[in-house]
């Protein structure tokens, strides 16, 4: 396959909110970009700032977060290298917009979710001490994993995904709870889609957990669903009226925007 990476750039998107409240990493799934999970992150957690940062490896046109041979078959070198760039980028940029990292929340999908939750068990400094972890699956089994305790996470899992078979999830979680993470897990019908009942239950855990402290309840777009649903039709995002900042150039400008077709 095809493979780039970008330099050294941090290809990324800024939402500003209530700089008290904790800032929440969106990390999205292969062929997405830094505005895939900006809608979803709304809803879940409105007056929250938000950073969005994109995948620096390219295959075939599709931005990921580390390569891969082929379906399942990962190159581990790229997600180890990859790991540390994203974890220090996400340090530089809290940096930049004077976040409070030690409450951040990661919010990923799929490719996203999965360098999420590798970053947490292999990293001591990496920052997010919560995480939503939508359609991930275990892409290395670690020797030793980095103390998470009192780390929340909340994962999620289609019982129709084609990608993430249910013994991979199992291994993901044991991994999780072999490191002392608070998991709770939410298994739904559907295929590698994050839908409204799954999303809706991440609000809840959100709130059950205090991690927000936000008390208004927005209310759900019902046209929002991203990935591919049951019967594999793919589900995008419509753009509205929230200030949304792009640092680096807005995305449809770049050479490099594809169709967003998020995998593992």
């Amino acid at each position: 396959m095809a493979k780039k990476k970008y330099k050294n750039t941090i290809r990324h998107a800024y939402v500003s909110g209530d700089p008290d409240l904790a800032p929440i990493l969106l990390l999205h799934g292969t062929g997405g970009n830094e505005t895939d999970l900006l809608e979803i992150a709304e809803f879940l957690a409105p007056e929250n700032p938000k950073i969005s940062i994109r995948g620096r490896v390219s295959e075939n046109g599709m931005n990921r977060y580390f390569e891969r041979y082929g379906e399942g078959e990962f190159n581990l070198e790229s997600l180890h290298a990859e790991t540390d760039w994203l974890v220090d980028a996400v340090h530089e940029l809290a940096k930049r917009y004077e976040l409070h990292e030690e409450a951040m929340i990661m919010m990923g999908f799929s490719n996203g979710a999965n360098i999420g939750a590798h970053a947490m068990m292999a990293r001591e400094d990496t920052p997010w001490k919560a995480a939503l972890l939508f359609h991930a699956m275990s892409v290395e089994r670690l020797e030793e994993i980095q103390d998470l305790t009192d780390t929340r996470v909340f994962a999620s899992f289609g019982e129709f995904d084609p990608i993430i078979s249910e013994t991979n999830f199992d291994m993901l979680t044991e991994d999780l709870h072999k490191g002392g993470t608070l998991l709770s897990t939410f298994a739904i019908k559907t295929s590698h889609t994050m839908s409204q009942p799954e999303m809706q239950a991440a609000k809840l855990w959100l709130d059950a957990n205090d991690l927000l402290d936000v008390d208004d309840e927005p209310e759900w777009p019902a046209s929002m669903m991203y990935g591919k649903d049951e019967h594999g039709h793919d589900h995008h995002h419509k753009e509205d009226d929230h200030d949304w900042h792009y640092p680096d150039g807005e995305p449809a400008e770049d050479e490099d925007e594809v169709a967003k077709l998020p995998e593992d």
